[in-house]
Order: C-alpha cells, then structure tokens, then sequence
C-alpha cells in the first residue's frame, strides 16, 4: 500500500516500511488530497484473508484491521470488505470504528462474483487434468508462494523454456496471474506466474494435497544445488528474495536462519540489490519467528544478532558518499539499495543523510525526475527538504523553471510545517536560497524574514550562532549583503560560526565582483584556518571570473596565513589548509604550485604523531583530503599513491569514494566506477578490532551451545572461529583474536586443540613490538592456558609478562597463575584433566536441557552475553 501512497505523494516508499512510515504516508496522502479538493478513499477487500489475521498461525507482525486507522486523517474515508469468519483480530483496539457493528452493512452473493469463481475453480481442476507437466507447474507455483517465471519453472521441471510457454500459454488468466516485473537486474526477462486469486492457492493446495510437499522439496533441492554451488552469479532471483517468503509462509525455521546466516548468500544479494537491505530484513524476520517459538533458540537468536551487528558495522564503514558516485555513474537503483543499508546509528539518520546526497548527485547528471522521487522517498522532513532544494537548484541550472517553482513550493511546506525552530530557521533560509537563484526574489526576502524571525525565537543560546549562519548565507546570496555583514558580526562564539558566516558574506561578495571588500571582510576573520579557506575561496571566485593577477595574489596571502597556523592541531589544520590553496591554484592556472602545495599538505600529514590508534586515523582522514585534491588537479597517478599508503582501510575506501567522485565529475565514468568499486571492497573488509568482537561473540555462543549439550554445533563454531582468527592481520589483533577461541575450544572439551591454538598466540605475541601491549595480551593467554590445564604454559607466559603492566595486571597475571597451581592441585587427587569432557547438564533429557523448560530455565554460562 506504501507504494500507492508513494504515487500520491510523488515518493518512493522505504523498501521495508514500517507502522510509522505508513501511519505518516497515509496522513500525508489524505493531507494532500485534502488541500487539492479530492478525498482519499482506502479500500481493502478481502480482510479476512489476511494471513496475521488467522488465529491458528503465531502473530508476529500486526493484523493489517489493526493498521487501518482509528480517526482517517485529512477527511479520508476507509471501505473494508471480507467474510465475517473469521472475526476481526483481537489485536484491533475496543475504540475501533471496525468493531462497532452500527458500520457493518451485509452484501449479498453476487451473481456473475459467484460465475466467475466456479469458472476459476473449474479451469483449476482442468489444469490439474492437463497431463504431468502442467500438474507439476501447477504445483511448483503453489509451493513457491511467490512468483516462479519461465526461466527458473524450466530449471524446476526439467524442460525447455518453450515447453513451459506452451503449457502455460493454455491457462485462463483466471487461474494464473503474471506478475510486474519486479527484479534487481535486468537478467530475468519476464515477470512471475502466481495463481489468481487466495481462495484458488488454498484450493489448489487441498487438491494437491500430499504431493505439495514434493514440490516442495524440489524447491528446497533446487536451493541447495545453488548453495553447493557458492551462489554463482546465475542464481535465479528467486532463491535470493521468494524462497526465503516462502520459507517463512511454511514456517521452516532451521532453513531460514541456514539462509539468513548465509555469508556467500548474502554477497550474491548484495551484487544483485546493491544493497544489505533484505539481508538485514531476513535477520530481523527470522528473530521475529524465534521470538514467537515455545522454547526459543537463544543460539540461534545470538548468532542472528552477531551477524545483524557485523552486517550493521560493514555498512557504516561505507563511504558517506559511495552511493551518490554510483548516482553519478547513473546506476541510481544500485545507490538507494547501498543507501537504505545504511543503518541509523547513535540517534542520526544516516540513511536519509545518504539519500539526500543520492537525490543531488541524481540531480547533477540531469536525471530531475528520479531525482525528485529520490528526494520526495525520506521521510524526515528537514533532511527531504534539503533534498528537494537541491533538486531545485539543478532545475534553475536546467531552465525548468516550471519544476524549480514547484519544488520550492514544497519545501516552503515543509519548513512551514517544523516545529524544532533551529531546523525550521535552517530549512526556510535554504528555500529563500534557491528561490533567489530562480529570480523569485520577493519570495527570497519574505522567507529571510521568516527565518530570521524563527533564529531569534531560540532558546538554547548554543544552538543560535549554527541557524544564523546558514541565514548569513541566503541574505549573500539574495545580494542583501549590508544586512548578511551585521548578523555575521553579532554572532559570538568559541566554535567559529561567526568566521564562517563572514566566509559566507566574503565569497557572495566576491561573486558579485566586489572583491575589494571580500578580501577585507577575510581579514576580519580571526581562526587562521577559515581566514585561509575564506581567502582560497575568494582567489578562485576571482580567477573564475579571469581576474588572474588578484587570484595569485590572495593565493599568496592565503599560503602564507596557512604556513602561520600555530596549535596543537598544526599538521591536519595546515594541511588541510594547503589543499584549499593548491583547489584555488588549480583554478589560476598555477598548476606548478598546486603541486608543491599537495606535497607541503602531505608532508604535514605524515608529521602527524600516529603511533596511537586515535592519531593513525586522523593521519588518514588528512591524507584522504590530500588525494582528493590531488585528483582535482589532474594528478591521478599521486592521488593513488598517496590512496595506497593509508593503512586504515576505512579510510582508505574514503579516498578512493572521493577520488571517484571527483573523476565521475569529469566524464571518466569507467574510472571512477573502478575506483568506487575498490572502494566498497576495502570498506567491507572487517576491522581487526570489529573481527575480535565478532570473535568474542561466536566464543560466547560455542560456549552456550556446550551447555545446552550441542558439542558438533559448539566444535563448527570454534572451526569458523579459527579460520576467522587466522585472517586476521596485525599480531596484537590476531592473538587477541585466537584467546576466545582457545578457550571456546576449552568449553568444548577440546584441550588439545585449545592448548594449540594458546601456543599459536603465543608465537604471534611475540611478534608484538609494543612491550605494554605484549604484556597484555600475555595475561589474557595465561588465563586461557590454566583453564586449558597447561600449568606449565601458565607458568613460562609468567615469568616473560614485561613490567610494562599496570599494578592491577600484574595482579590479574598473578591470579592466573595462582589458579593455575590450585588446579594442578586438584588435578592430582581427580580423575585425568585429560579426561575432562563437557557434557549436558541432563543427559537423559538433552532436548530439555538445550532449551529449557518452564520450571527449569536454559542453563548457560554468559547470560549477560546471551
């Protein structure tokens, strides 16, 4: 329904929406419809076959009477059609309209409804009559839940593509139905069979009857064939979207979590999709049906969750930009399903931040329609504003001046309709903006007025100075530049919004021509950092208007204010201050000092003092500016260089988005889609500490599964574990890594293999330069050792930890070793350790102790983890 919604509204629904995102559509739809003199009217026919409705399956998701609203938004009107039995779900509110018997007004059969459906029936049973193959199409479709096209009905059945179009092409349309094409590539021709109507798939299902589970089963061959196969690139479709619907329909719980925790799986949906969007809803629905079971498989639920949290870390290590290159390079389809990955983390919506950026690089290669749908889809309002601006600036650029109008319109009502001021006042200037750019300047000044007003309303005195600049900018940009200066100037702050704004009021200036008064605006800015952007940015608005003789000089000026920054930030602020000379150099002409400047810049970066983790990132994060610079002055070859030796490979991949992008930007869309392709590989790479995590996580599981009495599913956790460990580089990550492991393996009973893989740390330690964290991770491995029972390991590791430990690790080491005698100790006056071996709690119960019972729950060592 989102997608009619989305046709109203001119948006592209959320690929998986939620209550709130269709509670705010329908609202909006109604809103908009409202305004326009219309009536929105919700029909929903057939509520009773709705499947969450049916009372004998477990709800987990809501009825869909429960999603219909209780007081219709906008004057709408909501018309519900279906059976009385079954009743109305008892997740549907007392006060519901649906409830009241007063609104129920009882049809008779119809007629020609009554003609129709025998006709159906009776073409049905035909079908069934037709000979083996169309009983075997037949039964596949129903089995598959989802459509099955031609293409992968021939895999099914054995047969030709055109034995299948000839047995199908004899079928009433009443009784199979083909679907829209619906498809990530391009590869799958036609669109999917389905029967025609819910009552004729339960029909068919009853005529079927025990032979359904055969087909069944060759759909369940069909995937594993593909599986055995690594999910090679000609994976039909439908075994990366429908089998898993279908696996839920049928509730085989042991197959979803085999699909959902399927890594090979999932990178073949992500080459489909561009995107980890349906793998992040196969997780959460297979959480979902855990949750619902009797006794719910926590191992499970745990490696769910470690696999949600791996995924959720890959993609926040994706380039803020890496879906708008692919914008650029005008696979858009591919850059929403890479954006709407994009999970929101620490209360920021990330994924609307990369969607707006989506809709602008969509706008810039001049595709406005998609553009505008891109930017209508995001849901939060301020952000979808800023997104519509954009796309109305594009169209001012365009000369559709029609569609500009338009979307300034839109925006308008929406920064009409925000409460929180400071993002009312942001929204209102950024519309005033684009509305100067389109000759609208009554428009322009009427909503400076606005935001201005909306500024003052602040409160919270910290957030003022960030709405006031943005205002600065728009009165620039309007040419009220008297009135821009003396707002600028009121602002008073440590945070350098002040600075900015004059930044703001220098450049407007400049481009007015006036840069005289730009340059002496710059040198009323106090943080050298700006003064030397502020003054870069006038130079190049000069030598873009061919003032080429003042451009180098303010170039000069703006090279020595950087070579005069002196802080604790020194290296990054003068570095990045360089790159901002040698962007403008660039636009002079001055090629030759362009590259001086990138290579002072990158000489700056690598001053830095990187050796701890904190500073080796921020090293990179300047080296990543100083290679896009580098790529914006022509010099490929230096920007890969440079790319190349950033040892962070988060921000590696950065570099190369950037690189990308600014190449894309150029016309060299086969290089820039290289680049970008290198760039989410290196972002999918895990990080070691991210690694070590995961780790932890998969320890925490094996260990769960020894007590629950599972030893094979606790020894292919470990196995999985090892092999995890084992790529990881980085001595101190890879022998932190294999501690957990050893001791999973200790859990496991598995004392040789654990005792292994401590002397495998061991060995890697050694390797470790860094004394402090040598003796560290020399803690960690004493422990696991005396849980091993290798008291002499225990020992040795001892007697080599460097003093280099705090008091409190000294001590921690020295319990270690004190456990480790006492159980030696022990050992002696006990059966072998050797002989050790984790069994049930209950051995004549094992179902019982892997799950728990109600008066006895599920024994497990880390429930803090579980």
């Amino acid at each position: 329904m989102t997608r009619q919604l989305g046709v109203i509204l001119g948006e592209i629904p959320p690929p998986d929406p939620s209550h709130t995102d269709f509670d705010s559509m329908l609202g909006n739809a109604a809103d908009r419809c409202d305004q326009q003199g219309r009536r929105l009217v919700l029909v929903v026919d057939g509520l009773d076959e709705d499947w969450f409705a049916n009372r004998t399956k477990p709800r987990r998701r809501p009825s869909i009477a429960s999603l219909l609203p209780e007081r219709p938004p906008g004057g709408m009107r909501v018309i519900v059609s279906g059976r009385p039995d079954p009743p109305i779900p008892d997740d549907v509110p007392e006060s519901h309209p649906l409830l009241d018997p007063s609104v129920v007004r009882e049809l008779a059969p119809s007629s020609s409804a009554k003609l129709s459906e025998r006709r159906a029936k009776r073409d049905l049973t035909d079908m069934l009559d037709d000979g083996p193959l169309s009983r075997q199409l037949l039964g596949l479709i129903v089995a598959a839940e989802t459509g099955l096209s031609i293409q992968w009905l021939a895999e099914l059945a054995h047969k030709d593509e055109w034995e299948i179009e000839r047995c199908l092409g004899t079928v009433s349309s009443r009784v199979l139905h083909r679907l829209g094409k619906d498809s990530w590539t391009a590869r799958d021709r036609d669109g999917g069979y389905q029967l025609a109507h819910t009552d004729l798939r339960e029909l068919a299902r009853n005529l079927l009857g025990k032979n359904l589970d055969q087909h069944r089963r060759r759909i369940f061959v069909w995937a594993e064939e593909y599986r055995q196969l690594g999910w090679p690139s000609q994976t039909p479709e439908y075994l990366l979207r429908g089998y898993f619907r279908m696996l839920d329909d049928f509730g085989d719980l042991p197959e979803m979590i085999e699909c959902a925790t399927d890594l090979g799986r999932r990178d073949r949906m992500r080459d489909l999709s561009g995107g980890d969007a349906a793998s992040m809803t196969e997780i959460t629905t297979t959480q979902d049906v855990i949750v619902t079971q009797e006794y719910p498989d926590l191992i499970a639920m745990v490696r769910l969750a470690i696999h949600r949290d791996h995924l959720a870390a890959q993609n926040h290590n994706i380039p803020f930009n890496l879906p708008s290159v692919w914008a650029l390079l005008g696979q858009v389809d591919r850059a929403e399903a890479s954006a709407r990955s994009r999970l929101n983390q620490h209360g920021w919506d990330w994924q609307a931040d990369v969607l707006a950026s989506v809709a602008t690089a969509t706008a810039k290669t001049g595709d406005l329609d998609r553009a505008e749908t891109t930017a209508r889809s995001i849901t939060k309002p301020f952000t979808q504003a800023e997104a519509v601006v954009s796309v109305a600036e594009a169209a001012v650029e365009a000369g559709d001046f029609g569609r500009a109008a338009t979307l300034i319109d839109h925006a308008q009502a929406i920064g009409a309709s925000i409460n929180d001021p400071k993002s009312k006042a942001l929204t209102l200037a950024s519309v005033a903006g684009v509305a100067a750019k389109a000759g609208d300047f009554g428009r322009a000044a009427t909503l400076i007025d606005q935001a201005e007003a909306v500024a003052h309303s602040i409160t919270e005195a910290s957030n003022l100075p960030s709405a006031l600049v943005p205002l600065v900018k728009a009165m620039a940009q309007v040419g009220d530049l008297d009135r821009a200066e003396a707002i600028a100037r009121t602002i008073t702050t440590r945070y350098g919004d002040r600075d900015a704004a004059l930044m703001s009021v220098a450049e407007a200036l400049a481009q007015t021509g006036d840069v005289d008064r730009a340059e002496i605006i710059t040198n009323s800015i106090t943080d050298l950092y700006v003064r030397t952007r502020a003054l870069a940015s006038v130079a190049g608005v000069a030598a873009d208007a061919g003032h080429f003789g003042r451009a180098a000089t303010l170039i000069a000026r703006a090279e020595a204010t950087a070579d005069s920054i002196r802080s604790f930030t020194k290296f990054e602020q003068q570095a990045w201050s360089q790159c901002s000379v040698a962007e403008a150099a660039v636009k002079a002409g001055d090629l030759r000092r362009a590259g001086t400047l990138i290579g002072r810049a990158e000489a700056n970066a690598r001053s830095i003092d990187a050796r701890s983790s904190l500073m080796l990132d921020q090293q990179a994060r300047v080296l990543v500016s100083v290679a896009e610079t580098a790529a914006k002055t022509g010099d490929l070859g230096r920007a890969e260089t440079i790319i190349r030796s950033i040892t962070v490979l988060k921000q590696q991949a950065w570099a190369l988005a950037k690189v990308a992008e600014v190449v894309a930007m150029t016309g060299d869309l086969e290089q820039a889609r290289a680049l970008i392709v290198r760039a989410e590989a290196i972002a999918r790479i895990p990080d070691p500490l991210d690694q070590n995590k995961f780790l932890s996580g998969l320890g925490s599981v094996a260990e769960a599964a020894v007590e629950a009495g599972d030893l094979d599913g606790a020894r292919a956790l470990i196995e999985r574990a090892e092999a995890i460990a084992d790529s990881i580089t980085g001595a101190d990550h890879q022998a932190r890594a294999l501690v957990p492991v050893a001791e999973a393996a200790v859990e496991a009973g598995d004392l040789d293999g654990a005792r292994a893989l401590i002397v495998r740390a061991e060995a890697v330690a050694d390797s470790i330069t860094n004394p402090f964290t040598q003796a560290r991770v020399l803690v960690s491995m004493a422990d696991a050792a005396a849980k091993a029972g290798d008291f002499d390991r225990v020992e040795a590791i001892a007697d080599s930890i460097d003093s280099a430990l705090t008091p409190k690790e000294q001590a921690q080491a020295f319990l270690a070793l004190t456990a480790s005698q006492d159980l030696r100790r022990r050992a002696r006056g006990s059966p072998s350790f050797e002989d050790r071996r984790l069994v049930p709690s209950n051995p004549s119960s094992d179902q019982d102790s892997a799950r728990g019972t109600p008066d006895r729950p599920c024994r497990t060592r880390h429930r803090s983890q579980i």
